[in-house]
């Protein structure tokens, strides 16, 4: 048979061919062997990940964009498929080839033939001064260090290899390995018994690929110096940065006024802008963009505003003008009366004004300096009026974990505190509100105001609000004209736009139940509630009056429904008020906890006389998984009217998770199950069968099963009936 040679790779040496990081990409096969997937290009493999210090961190090699021994790290899946025609035994290898200093060098090998062992790598081997280095320094026995190796497989004439770790005590456990990042490059080598050979030879490299984090500091305000300028730097409006590669003290921060352009901000050097001018032209709220970037060139940046002043008079004065203010609810674009309309010009000099039942306010003969501003208060009771209720929480846990994109206006009244992003706090902030904890916003007030009515936020995609525009400040006005600024208002909490009124009907009623008890004076025992059928629920909201003069509350247990902490639950000593909202749909089954009071009984009587649901004050009500919502009523059983429990699932928990999650699952009978977890891709990240015996169960998801942070997808299947459900992993 014939045999094909690839001298230039195989025989003339590895360190010419090592000497640069453009290894060309070369592909020969043989009439024999025949390499399915060798790549025509260089095969990117990108981190998302922190970098793991426990992972290439050896004083044998040196880091040089960060000046240190820590060389981080990516997760790669490299391999090849060859098909055999003629049928001889064939055997495959591989030669690694790494640039472990990230200089453009690649000054190391691993051949598959000639392994260095475990937690061993030969660093330097094709420079001429190999030197035996670890790489692995986990606080593990060695027999549970990592170790190169590869993984076959045939199937008919289709033979498969991978480079893979492997471990001392599980030779056959093989997992992906973590290569240091820079340009690398891998030589397939196969061969047959008929010596026939066939080589493929490409180049990969290993990542950075997350944008680092900034945060802006809001708020600044500055006044013009007498040369009619002042600098600002970007470290004025820093409140932190950080990635999760590069060390924070090598980021490197731009500034800017937004002014429509786009990338990272440079100067006439080419270097970073690390400050910007402002002047009289700029009096009043200016926005900027404070960016930063990290030694592989990602970038990111926030919005900040800078209110620029000229109270000692540097700039020249102007004029008297007429405003007319138009007050509008953002949501509806419905006038709104007796919003509160504040007119103030430098130095402190305020006029106010009352809009109409129109919604105009007109303040005339205001004197307009570049400095005058124009702003709007409405400040009723948070629970007045359009305000925040069940759905709106659903909504924002929705958006949170990005099944929905709430529009401009429900993003401004989903931020309870204040913050611009968009996160779980503000979750628990309006759960207190709801519950009774809070009687106001702590960070916030009632309604926002913003003056731009072209205003939309930088990305539609993220949570970050940028600089919401509070104020109008008086740009370019001719003298004796009548200047109109509409104003927007924002109800915070009403992210639903639906102005405080519910769509029910009598048909949508759903039972909570109690087991009825007569109980005796001085006995201390738990009321579990639970609903009376089951079904698919994004949340629910009731409060349960207590008789203070026949039961005292002790404590308020949580259960197995996701998203439940102290924020959920507004204890008081006449009354327990309850609120739960999720972003995706759970069953929860008839006559399964949802909660549990704790009490004393203060004299003896039934309990269907010491408990009712709240007369007044608070809505009892539900949403199921159609988002339709649902009254409740409460309803006493006697114990033998209690059902038993049926086969459920619940979600996992805890959810989002940062490590490993449990579901929580209950079997009529002892049975086979199994559970699988899937990637956003649909691709099985982990998948176990397992005998379960009947009762109440925990499955655990290992913390290994997850991979970068997203939504994975949990399926259980439990006596052919599958059970699905979303698991947030950041």
């Amino acid at each position: 048979m014939r045999k094909i040679l690839f001298f230039s790779l195989l025989f003339l040496g590895f360190t010419s061919l090592q000497a640069q990081s453009n290894v060309s990409v070369s592909a020969i096969n043989s009439a024999c062997l025949n390499i399915q997937n060798c790549t025509s290009s260089t095969v990117e493999f990108c981190d998302l990940t922190p970098n793991n210090g426990q992972f290439w961190n050896e004083n044998a090699w040196t880091n040089t964009l960060f000046n240190n021994n820590d060389l981080p790290e990516g997760i790669v899946d490299l391999g090849i498929e060859v098909e055999n025609t003629c049928g001889a035994p064939v055997h495959i290898r591989y030669e690694l080839f790494l640039d472990l200093n990230n200089d453009g060098f690649q000054e190391t090998l691993v051949n598959s033939d000639a392994l260095p062992g475990f937690n061993t790598i030969l660093y330097n081997n094709l420079g001429g001064n190999a030197q035996s280095a670890g790489f692995d320094e986990r606080a593990v026995p060695n027999y549970q260090k990592y170790g190169f190796a590869q993984q076959n497989n045939v199937s008919g004439n289709v033979y498969r290899a991978n480079l893979r770790w492997n471990t001392a005590i599980l030779p056959n456990g093989y997992v992906l390995p973590q290569l240091p990042q820079g340009l690398h490059s891998i030589r397939w080598v196969v061969t047959d018994s008929l010596q026939n050979e066939a080589i493929c030879t490409y180049p990969f490299e290993v990542k950075d690929c997350k944008k680092p984090s900034v945060v802006c500091l809001n708020g600044l305000s500055v006044n013009l110096m007498p040369n009619k300028k002042i600098d600002l730097w970007a470290s004025d409006f820093l409140q932190y940065a950080e990635d999760n590669i590069t060390p924070n003290n090598l980021l490197t921060i731009g500034l800017r006024k937004s002014n429509g352009a786009a990338g990272f901000p440079m100067d006439s050097n080419g270097q970073a802008q690390q400050a910007t001018s402002f002047f009289c032209d700029d009096i009043g709220d200016v926005k900027v963009e404070l960016w930063v970037k990290d030694k592989a060139g990602n970038t990111d940046f926030c919005f900040s505003n800078v209110k620029v002043k000229d109270n000692f008079g540097y700039c020249p004065i102007n004029k008297t003008i007429n405003i007319k203010a138009n007050c509008k609810n953002a949501c509806t674009q419905a006038p709104m009366p007796e919003v509160t309309v504040e007119v103030t010009d430098a130095p402190s000099n305020s006029i106010f004004g009352m809009s109409d039942a129109q919604g105009y306010a007109t303040l005339n003969n205001v004197f307009a300096s570049a400095n005058t501003t124009v702003t709007a208060s409405y400040d009723d009771p948070p629970m007045n009026g359009p305000n925040v209720m069940l759905h709106d929480l659903i909504l924002i846990a929705q958006h949170i974990l990005g099944f929905v994109i709430l529009p401009d206006y429900a993003r401004i009244a989903a931020d309870a505190d204040k913050s611009t992003i968009i996160t779980y706090f503000d979750l628990a902030e309006f759960r207190k509100l709801l519950v009774g904890i809070y009687t106001d916003l702590p960070n916030n007030t009632s309604w926002r105001f913003y003056t731009d009515d072209t205003y939309k936020f930088p990305n539609a995609q993220d949570p970050k609000e940028g600089n919401l525009p509070e104020s109008y400040t008086l740009q370019n006005i001719a003298s004796d004209s009548t200047l109109e600024v509409n104003l927007y208002g924002v109800k915070i909490g009403d992210v639903d736009c639906t102005s405080g009124i519910y769509n029910l009907d009598s048909t949508h009623v759903s039972v909570l139940n109690i087991r009825d008890e007569y109980v005796q004076a001085g006995d201390q025992f738990k009321i579990p509630i639970s609903l009376g059928k089951k079904g698919y629920w994004l949340g629910m909201q009731y409060s349960l009056s207590v008789d203070p003069e026949f039961l005292t509350l002790l404590d308020v247990e949580q259960k197995l429904i996701p998203n439940l902490n102290a924020h959920t639950f507004g204890v008081f000593q006449d009354k327990v008020r309850y609120v739960w909202a999720n972003a995706w749909s759970i069953n929860i089954s008839a006559g399964r906890p949802l909660t549990s009071m704790t009490v004393k009984a203060l004299k003896s009587g039934w309990l269907h006389d010491a408990i009712r649901l709240e007369p007044s004050g608070f809505d009892h009500i539900g949403y199921t998984s159609n988002e339709k919502a649902q009254r409740f009523k409460l309803e006493f059983i006697q114990n033998q009217q209690q059902t038993t429990s049926e086969k459920a699932t619940f979600s996992a928990l805890p959810n989002p998770t940062s490590n490993a999650a449990w579901l929580p699952i209950q079997l009529e009978e002892a049975g086979t199950i199994q559970i699988d977890l899937q990637d956003m891709h649909g691709q099985t990240r982990w998948s176990q069968k397992m005998q379960l015996d009947a009762g109440e169960q925990n499955l655990e998801i290992p913390d290994t099963a997850f991979g970068q942070p997203g939504v994975y997808t949990w399926r259980l299947w439990v006596a052919g009936v599958l059970y699905q459900g979303k698991i947030m992993r950041y």
